[in-house]
């Protein structure tokens, strides 16, 4: 009725509703200049937190062992003692045991944010809050991806990808994987590797789980809590698989949070986009079966969160920066800690996973 006219608008309804009808003010407080400066938008006190992968490593339950010195000598049989038969008059053979030993040393995980100091002055929410918090789900995250993922190199902590290389190099005739993300892929081999099949079926993914099983009962890795870690791609084809009658094979037990009788983790740390040996497949991932008695995370320093306006910091272009000067607050996340495995033979790695739901 108003010609696409805002004031032509008003008047037509002014007209039709009334002065005070709320179609007139809403009119009204839609131009600026006609009262809309003097009504101040609504903000919601909440940020909306970005989607991240889930932490879980921890929440699965490994030993959690203080290391307050930074470094800790952890001795471990090697071989054990020989008993044979012998008739009645013959000596009784000596052997003897051997040791050795796994010495872990803290790796420090840090972050750093400058923040302005107007912000925190005048932004509502309170911006510290909202930056610590990101500061410990970003630490938490990245000790989980090195858990997992992590080759040792760099001051970084090893992961179950780097212990299942080393149980797989100590095996006669055994090969390490060289696994990197977005590049061809060096097959690990023996060991407790398994190889998934390209073309996948129910049939050969039932094989592959009950391989991964088998490879830790025939390592005589005790079954105490052993633990699923897959990315969400590998459980949605579990959970949604179905079999030539339409029943669906997982599911009812992947409902109560278990596979084959263990419980599962996922996360997007493990990826997707893994090449297998010759790159044929660009989008393969990874499925580990941990007997999570033998992981060990040693803390030397559990994380602490720090707080300063007078430091300096080298900003992302390498140029040193005063928090001082820039009238900035600095806040700095530190946790030291290191990762081990009482047994490398405690992870089996089913490797080049394709399994994927087949739906949308």
């Amino acid at each position: 009725m108003g010609g696409g006219n805002l004031r032509n608008a008003r008047a037509e309804s002014i007209e039709i509703y009334g002065e005070n009808h709320p179609v007139t003010r809403a009119l009204i407080t839609s131009s600026g200049g006609s009262g809309g400066f003097i009504v101040p938008p609504d903000y919601m006190n909440e940020i909306i937190e970005l989607l991240r992968p889930e932490s879980v490593v921890r929440d699965a339950g490994p030993r959690v062992i203080p290391m307050p010195r930074g470094t800790m000598t952890l001795p471990g049989q090697a071989s054990a003692a020989s008993a044979s038969y012998g008739g009645e008059t013959k000596s009784i053979g000596s052997s003897q045991q051997t040791l050795n030993q796994i010495v872990a040393s803290y790796k420090k995980l840090t972050a750093l944010v400058p923040v302005s100091n107007d912000m925190m002055r005048y932004a509502d929410p309170a911006v510290d809050a909202f930056v610590r918090d990101d500061l410990v789900q970003v630490i938490g995250l990245r000790e989980d991806l090195a858990f997992i993922l992590g080759d040792g190199t760099q001051d970084t902590p090893r992961g179950y990808l780097s212990f299942a290389n080393g149980y797989a190099t100590s095996i006669a005739g055994g090969v390490a994987g060289n696994f990197s993300i977005s590049a061809n892929s060096v097959a690990g081999s023996g060991g407790n590797y398994l190889t998934s099949t390209a073309m996948y079926t129910l049939a050969t993914v039932g094989i592959e789980l009950g391989g991964a099983v088998n490879k830790l009962d025939t390592a005589n890795v005790k079954s105490r809590k052993r633990t699923w870690f897959m990315h969400p791609r590998s459980k949605n084809y579990l959970y949604n698989v179905q079999n030539s009658l339409g029943v669906y094979v997982y599911r009812d037990e992947m409902n109560q949070g278990k596979l084959l009788g263990y419980p599962f983790r996922t996360t997007t740390q493990i990826g997707t986009n893994y090449h297998n040996a010759d790159s044929s497949q660009t989008d393969c991932s990874f499925v580990f079966l941990v007997e999570m008695t033998e992981d060990m995370i040693l803390d030397s320093m559990s994380l602490e969160l720090a707080v300063s306006r007078e430091g300096t910091y080298v900003d992302g272009n390498g140029v040193t920066q005063s928090a001082f000067q820039n009238d900035q607050t600095l806040i700095r996340a530190i946790a030291e800690h290191d990762h081990q495995m009482r047994h490398d033979a405690a992870i089996a790695v089913i490797q080049f996973v394709r399994w994927a739901p087949a739906i949308n």
